[in-house]
């Protein structure tokens, strides 16, 4: 066999990848329903609104209230076609995509039919599924070669979402075959679909967590791809073994669907039909990211114990704050086009030092980047735009930088910088070590300071009680400070570091104002 050629993908995301992780963030699930209703055991309250004469509008009603009570928890809607027969299952079934699409845009729509067929009769399902019925994605059986596969792929703004690895009983009698060279076939599949295929960067795989340890090693193979995970419920998949092989560098990375007990759920005392079901998927969403907790606890814990005991002490912190200073550096800054970066962790209080020092001193004017992730209530730190004036500003070249985190977009206007200046005002803003060199242009001098936590523990403790550590931002902050620990000489990408202790961050303030006010004296 020929080695597989590995494609270079777009260096655009797929827009139903991007859609599927700003979900992910912004409602901190994982899980999904399965469309999938049994006429004969829809609650007859439906009948007694529609008629049981009346086969399309009993079903969509169902599927109506299924998706109205479960729709804030849930990443996706797969909707398989194979429980819409005839003429009235397939009225059913267009009315609930297009509910779906016009009530509930940001959530993915995604088309079960598992189709494999020759390349003519592809094209016509692709057509049907993505321009008539609009589904964001389609489940496709790859097992009959990539011209069964490919008229879907042209498709560059859908998903292709191939069953590699299933959860059903006798999947593994051809799936788990081994091949001469010791592959098991459907790793060979998956790499082929993955690099082979995927042109467009429009294939993601369907998984079984059935059989939890077949998935290691699993990221290496798809880097950061979402995988929709099968087996989990009736099945008896491992939710915590599972989510330790597919969870990816966000800490979310799976979409994992529940059917039966959504659509028909035990009944508790004194409760309705649809609050059980939307109990259900409360549980299946707390029960998912549980399991992720326990498995950030113990890389939390794995990288305290390499970042040393004596870490936690606020001594060690100090002689680290004091190695990463680059004076000769600083004192080269042009004063009068200053542009100061508080570099750090979240949740060392970079955006509450921001507000003190804005306070404190009037020459300082905090920027605002823009995002496409929807603002949360109360949130007036960013700017709001949609992809498509997002992508005309990136364009035209308007943004100072641009950055892609937890499955939105985000850019900085270089204009909001460069106004700021103008008007005799130091622009600051806060922003990822790792970035920052991204910030550099000749219009501004920047000034990047680094904010230490005055302890782990009390870091960490911080973090858990703000909810912010079951995202991923624990430990790539970890993973910076050993970095920063560890090294013998400065930092090349900061100029300055000072401890921010919780109940002195006024005097940490005191200190950024008097290094700024230092400059070209």
């Amino acid at each position: 066999m020929m080695p597989t050629e590995v494609l270079q993908i777009p260096d655009r995301k797929n827009p139903v990848i991007e859609k599927i992780e700003r979900r992910w963030e912004s409602v901190n699930s994982m899980a999904g329903v399965g469309l999938d209703p049994d006429v004969s055991r829809i609650p007859g309250e439906i009948w007694d609104i529609t008629g049981r004469e009346n086969i399309a509008d009993g079903i969509f009603l169902f599927n109506k209230r299924i998706i109205d009570v479960t729709a804030p928890y849930v990443v996706d809607f797969k909707i398989n076609s194979n429980f819409y027969q005839g003429v009235e299952g397939r009225d059913a079934l267009a009315r609930t995509f297009a509910y779906l699409k016009h009530t509930y845009p940001d959530i993915v729509r995604i088309y079960d039919g598992k189709f494999a067929d020759v390349g003519h009769t592809s094209e016509q399902i692709a057509t049907e599924v993505f321009e008539r019925i609009d589904a964001d994605a389609i489940l496709l059986n790859p097992y009959l070669g990539f011209d069964g596969i490919e008229p879907f792929t042209r498709h560059a703004d859908k998903l292709s979402i191939l069953c590699v690895n299933t959860s059903n009983p006798s999947a593994s009698d051809i799936q788990e075959l081994v091949l001469a060279d010791g592959t098991i076939l459907w790793r060979r599949v998956l790499d082929i679909a993955m690099n082979n295929w995927n042109k467009n960067g429009n294939i993601i795989p369907v998984l079984s967590a059935t059989h939890s340890g077949n998935l290691s090693g699993i990221r290496s193979a798809i880097g950061q791809r979402p995988i929709l995970l099968a087996g989990i419920g009736v099945q008896g998949g491992d939710i915590e073994a599972t989510l330790e092989d597919c969870l990816n560098d966000d800490k979310f990375g799976v979409m994992i669907s529940s059917s039966r007990a959504i659509l028909y759920p035990e009944i508790a005392e004194g409760e309705t039909y649809f609050h059980a079901s939307e109990r259900a998927i409360k549980e299946l969403r707390d029960r998912i990211n549980a399991a992720k907790s326990v498995i950030l606890d113990k890389e939390i814990m794995g990288a305290e114990q390499l970042l040393g005991a004596d870490f936690s002490g606020e001594a060690s912190l100090e002689a680290t704050a004091d190695l990463h200073q680059r004076p000769e550096e600083i004192a080269e800054l042009d004063v009068n086009k200053l542009f100061v970066l508080l570099l750090g962790p979240s949740g060392v209080g970079k955006s509450t030092l921001i507000r003190i020092l804005t306070l404190l001193s009037d020459k300082f004017q905090y920027v605002r980047p823009c995002t496409t992730r929807p603002l949360r209530e109360g949130e007036t730190d960013k700017d709001f735009v949609d992809e498509t004036e997002f992508d005309r500003i990136a364009t035209e070249g308007g943004f100072a930088s641009v950055n892609y985190m937890y499955g939105a977009k985000y850019g900085l206007r270089t204009s909001s910088i460069t106004e700021a200046i103008a008007a005799g005002k130091i622009p600051i803003l806060d922003f990822p070590l790792d970035k920052a060199r991204q910030l550099e242009r000749p219009e501004y001098s920047l000034l990047r300071i680094y904010i230490f936590p005055e302890g782990i523990t009390q870091w960490l403790q911080r973090l858990r009680e703000a909810g912010r550590d079951s995202d991923g931002r624990t430990e790539m902050g970890l993973e910076e400070l050993e970095v920063l620990v560890n090294m013998t000489t400065p930092h090349p990408d900061i100029h300055f570091s000072v401890i921010n202790a919780e109940n002195r961050q006024t005097d940490t303030a005191g200190i950024i104002v008097g290094l700024t006010d230092s400059l070209g004296n």
